[in-house]
């Protein structure tokens, strides 16, 4: 009844035994309570996997129960547990104060002593120990806080933000485990190590995950003298001769899977009630085959498939690609800080990031909601550090990374939202400050699902339609580009087309969403395709080896050889395997069942003529002949190619795709194949010369790319003679206009010509 009490701290043993005496002690008044068979068979009988897999509040309250089952018949029986708990209560308090316990000396001398700056986690399977190491660490002056699964949400978030901001540990439960974020953290201890493998895993994958910054170490507390310490003993020093001789840590991702014919949980509870000789337990480690191991990881990492079947040059290039169309975070700090003001907030920028010294009410109230809460955590008054760089954030752990999921950013977003369907107006009144773009702009999700009713692909689509009947594709980042027009009055030509919405979402079935259901459909036949050829293999080789492991265990039964527990763990091992190919299979051909949802139009814009646009565009320039704005952009990009072209180059034009911001993609790439450098340029032409104008989205792209991001000027693009002038990295180069948020910044020609190098 005790066996997962008998393999914890002595706190954890002297606690447990404590509440037992004091439960059993009214029983001595009320004998007709002693014993309910149906609750000591039901709780006893449980299968400890079963156990294992509970959540945490599930299991200390069976825990609880536990320690209230008896197996006394009378009074007599009670009174002698009694006197028997009292002689071992008083036996563990002096072994308590002794301050012998091996784990405990570790944590002291040994573990704490590397702290230096860094903090660390403590993972303990009770919460009477979490108590008593918070009591420890208390008394050898650390600071310490705690987290454990009687906690709100609210409390734990807290206490990761006091962890992160003030404390130097942080004593845990399984709680720790589930939505919160320790990446800042570096060094773990589990104190207690739990018989269910994946959990022991999930513990490590709290900080031991990608993006960290530090080199991470794990301490797992076994004491030599029990018999979960000597099982554990041997089997990590086993596992640990065959992390050295394959290479990879991953060893300890697979222990569940490569101790042959059962499984952890099932050999420490053998050992510990001594259904086995320690001895044979042993001696089944020792059995654990070094290629044997191999051929597991590859099978469930599917090194074999990632070597064989990646390219890697073109995974390079689709990471590039995925970075130039992924939401920005100069777009998101543009948002968030306007967004901050528009609301009366107050913030104060840093040489590193900002101050953010007062949050608005209205943004704190959206943060009381429990479902908010509980989903993005609350919403603070202020925040000390924030960033919304990713790198800043993971190199400086004092700072807090806002990015979509953040509270304050999504209470923001939540707010603005509801203001916008609250206000009188239909639509948004915008213009182009190039003069080229009228029409309504629709903003529109686009989602397509599998039969298994999961989102196979959603994307916002932005379509300007046009005054001519045409309907033209954008990245809707082209918003950053446009100007709001507040008193604009909207022509009725725009706003018959907004009227007439329904062309529009006629449009987007047959022309926008079977497209890219096409496209999803594409993808998922590849996928579906690997998963046919190796999940359903890899499966096939597992129940095979499975049944031939059966064939052993009834030739060894035959043989005289006790197999029964095997047999038993075995069959329920090959009933899984075969329920996981089936599952499989169904999931495959319900993936490739992809279906178009109803399109949301989710905004719309009308983009109209500003009647004192003249002004705004830049100063005319004579060319000498007629040519036309297309004509001349076309000159400017043929020379900013050609150049890139004569320098080995490869280069695309990609100036109607969806990310925006720059109008050529050039890579250049080693005798290899390899990927050895991008650039991202944006070309600016004219008929003969003059200022140039970046646009917002320009000036972010080249804020992001940084020294991978150019701007081409083509000068003379309507003479017989144009001439290119190169300026590389222009964000660092140009001081940003006070209007950068809304219409962007022209360059006069002095400062262009004088931060770039001139190409003939």
């Amino acid at each position: 009844i005790m066996q997962r009490r008998l393999t914890s701290s002595i706190q954890a043993i002297t606690r447990s035994l404590e509440r037992r005496r004091e439960w059993l002690k009214p029983l001595l008044k009320l004998p007709e309570l002693i014993r309910s068979d149906a609750g000591y068979q039901a709780i006893s009988s449980m299968d400890e996997e079963e156990f294992e897999d509970l959540p945490e509040s599930e299991r200390w309250e069976i825990e609880k129960k536990r320690e209230q089952l008896t197996t006394a018949r009378n009074i007599s029986d009670v009174k002698a547990e009694i006197e028997q708990l009292n002689g071992l209560i008083e036996d563990a308090k002096k072994v308590r104060a002794q301050e012998i316990e091996s784990k405990l000396v570790k944590l002291r001398d040994e573990i704490l002593a590397q702290l230096e700056g860094r903090k660390l986690l403590i993972f303990t399977e009770h919460k009477d120990t979490l108590w008593y190491l918070v009591e420890k660490l208390q008394a050898w002056r650390y600071q310490v806080n705690f987290i454990h699964g009687d906690m709100s949400l609210d409390a734990r978030i807290e206490a990761e933000r006091i962890f992160r901001e003030q404390t130097q540990v942080l004593v845990a439960t399984e709680a720790a485990g589930e939505g919160i974020n320790l990446q800042f953290c570096s060094l773990m201890v589990n104190y207690d190590i739990p018989w269910n493998p994946n959990r022991l895993e999930q513990r490590m994958g709290r900080i031991h995950r990608y993006g960290q910054q530090h080199e991470v170490f794990i301490w797992n507390l076994v004491s030599q003298d029990t018999r979960e310490g000597q099982i554990l003993d041997r089997l990590f020093e086993k596992l640990g001769r065959m992390q050295v001789e394959l290479g990879t840590d991953r060893v300890f991702d697979v222990i569940g899977e490569i101790i042959p014919g059962t499984s952890l949980s099932s050999l420490l509870k053998e050992a510990i009630f001594g259904q086995r000789q320690m001895e044979e337990i042993e001696a089944q480690i020792a059995q654990v085959d070094l290629q044997q191991t191999r051929r597991t990881l590859e099978r469930l990492f599917m090194s074999a498939l990632a070597t064989r079947h990646i390219d890697y040059t073109d995974l390079q290039v689709k990471s590039y690609q995925a970075e130039e169309n992924r939401l920005m975070p100069e777009y998101v700090e543009d948002f968030t800080l306007r967004g901050l003001k528009r609301f009366g907030g107050k913030y104060t920028p840093l040489k590193v990031g900002y101050r953010l010294d007062s949050v608005p009410f209205e943004l704190r109230q959206v943060g009381e909601d429990y479902g908010f809460k509980r989903r993005y955590g609350p919403v603070h008054r202020d925040y000390r550090l924030v960033t919304f760089d990713k790198q800043v954030a993971h190199k400086q752990p004092e700072y807090e990374f806002i990015a979509p999921g953040h509270p304050l950013l999504e209470a923001l977003n939540e707010t603005i939202v509801r203001e916008l369907r609250q206000s009188t107006g239909p639509f948004a009144v915008f213009h182009d400050p190039e003069g080229g773009r009228r029409g309504a702009l629709w903003f529109v999700t686009g989602e397509v699902r599998d039969g298994l009713g999961r989102v196979a692909g959603q994307r916002v689509f932005a379509l300007l339609q046009g005054l001519d009947g045409t309907v033209q594709a954008l990245n809707p980042a082209v918003l950053w580009d446009l100007e709001p027009a507040l008193a604009q009055t909207v022509p009725a030509e725009i706003a018959k087309l907004i009227r007439e919405r329904r062309f529009i979402e006629d449009y987007l079935v047959g022309e926008v969403l079977l497209p890219y259901r096409e496209e999803i459909a594409r993808r998922r036949e590849h996928d579906a395709q690997i998963k046919e050829r190796y999940g359903l293999r890899s499966l096939d080789y597992l129940i095979q080896e499975s049944n031939q492991k059966l064939l052993e265990y009834d030739r060894r039964t035959v043989a005289g050889e006790k197999m029964e527990l095997a047999i038993r763990n075995e069959r329920r091992v090959l009933e899984q395997l075969e329920g996981r190919r089936r599952e499989l299979q169904r999931e495959i051909l319900l993936e490739r069942n992809l279906t178009i949802e109803e399109p949301q139009i989710i905004g719309v814009a009308a983009v109209a003529q500003l009647r004192s646009e003249r002004a705004t565009e830049l100063p005319q320039e004579p060319t000498g002949r007629s040519m036309r704005d297309e004509e001349i952009e076309a000159v400017g990009m043929k020379i900013a190619s050609a150049y890139e072209e004569a320098q080995g180059w490869r280069v695309e034009d990609v100036s109607q795709e969806r990310h925006g911001g720059f109008d050529l993609r050039s890579m250049r790439f080693r005798e290899d194949g390899s990927l050895a450098g991008i650039r991202y340029i944006e070309v600016k032409a004219r008929a003969r010369s003059g200022e140039i104008r970046i646009s917002a989205n320009e000036w972010k792209k080249a804020r992001h790319f940084g020294e991978d991001y150019w701007l081409y000027v083509v000068t003379g693009a309507g003479t017989a003679a144009p001439e290119l002038t190169r300026i590389h990295n222009p964000a660092a180069r140009f001081v940003e206009g006070q209007d950068i948020y809304t219409t962007g910044f022209r360059i006069p020609e002095d400062n262009w010509r004088n931060q770039g190098e001139q190409q003939q």
